[in-house]
């Protein structure tokens, strides 16, 4: 269980990788067949993150659901939705700190209008990206996760 939750987080955050790579090398594309491979890039690593998404829920559900309860959980993670958690770890902050200076340079950028759009195209891919990041790691999955692979080093240890 530990390694398909562990395969799915990664195909997700490539999938959302792949998408923000498509956004950020959108200016450096001078032919219009590239553009259309870069947006087909944009929208597969959408949809596939979300996809991953999705099954990593149904994981979820199995391990809370399950009949001979091998994995220990039996209380719900979180009462509310995981995309409003905040905070809850270094690398949440890390991923939160990319996002607020990206949102920043975004709006200021809007204002003014100082950063070129080679610049910005980078700085609205990181921002998405960090954005998307923020979903599967402040999420119930990936809390579920985390349980699951202290519970196997616990496991391990004995």
């Amino acid at each position: 269980m530990l390694k398909r939750f562990k395969f799915i987080f990664t195909a997700a955050l490539g999938s959302y990788a792949v998408s923000a790579a498509a956004i950020a090398l959108l200016p450096f594309v001078k032919h219009r067949a590239a553009e259309y491979i870069l947006a087909a890039l944009f929208w597969l690593g959408l949809i596939s993150g979300i996809i991953f998404a999705l099954l990593s829920r149904g994981i979820r559900r199995f391990t809370r659901r399950n009949p001979f309860n091998t994995f220990g959980l039996t209380k719900r993670i979180g009462s509310y939705p995981g995309i409003f958690s905040f905070g809850k770890d270094r690398i949440c902050l890390t991923v939160y700190a990319v996002f607020t200076v990206g949102l920043v340079l975004i709006i200021s950028n809007l204002i003014f209008g100082l950063i070129s759009a080679d610049v910005m195209f980078t700085v609205i891919a990181a921002t998405y990206y960090s954005f998307a990041v923020h979903c599967i790691i402040d999420g119930r999955n990936f809390k579920i996760y985390k349980k699951l692979k202290e519970g196997n080093r616990y496991v391990k240890n004995r």
